[in-house]
């Protein structure tokens, strides 16, 4: 269903197209965004009242790609490929050129029934690697690492505590 009624389209392009107003008075006036106004009047001025109608379609690959071929070919934008053709959305054109980019007429194939999985790369798969037992020296590094990191750790708790207004401290028992 459309989030917008058929007959307040039309009475949207129409207050468009009388030329009181531009895109993005006209979108103010009605409290939509000023895309939707050049969206509608492109489409209608086009396909007419039919042209408004929202539907649901499931296009083939051979359809996309001629979608994207007409448009570079005619120097078209987006939207008015989107237009030309009454496809709703015009991020479903930019979705289908960078597809079509990407793997030509194979990748506009529909996908979204297939399960995605991961793609095994290196940066994926953990790495175990033995872990050797540490020399006195390299232990006793690591002790005292270790209570240098918490010592600043207390420290700027305390500078912290110290920063913070008397309202927002909570006072001991």
């Amino acid at each position: 269903m459309s989030k917008y009624s058929l007959s307040f389209k039309l009475q949207v392009v129409k207050h468009y197209l009388s030329g009181l107003e531009g895109y993005k008075a006209t979108a103010k006036r009605f409290g939509i965004d000023h895309s939707a106004v050049r969206k509608w009047s492109a489409v209608w001025k086009l396909h007419g009242e039919a042209g408004l109608t929202t539907r649901r379609f499931t296009y083939s690959p051979v359809f996309k790609e001629s979608v994207i071929l007409y448009m570079r070919e005619h120097r078209l934008s987006v939207r008015e490929v989107c237009a030309k053709f009454s496809i709703p959305a015009f991020s479903t054109v930019c979705e289908w050129e960078r597809l079509y980019d990407e793997g030509g007429l194979q990748a506009l194939t529909d996908n979204r029934r297939r399960k995605k999985t991961m793609p095994d790369t290196p940066g994926n798969k953990s790495v175990n690697t033995p872990q050797t037992p540490l020399n006195p020296d390299e232990r006793e590094e690591l002790e005292q690492l270790r209570v240098e990191v918490a010592y600043l750790k207390k420290l700027q708790a305390l500078l912290r505590e110290k920063n913070t207004p008397e309202r927002g401290r909570k006072h001991r028992s």
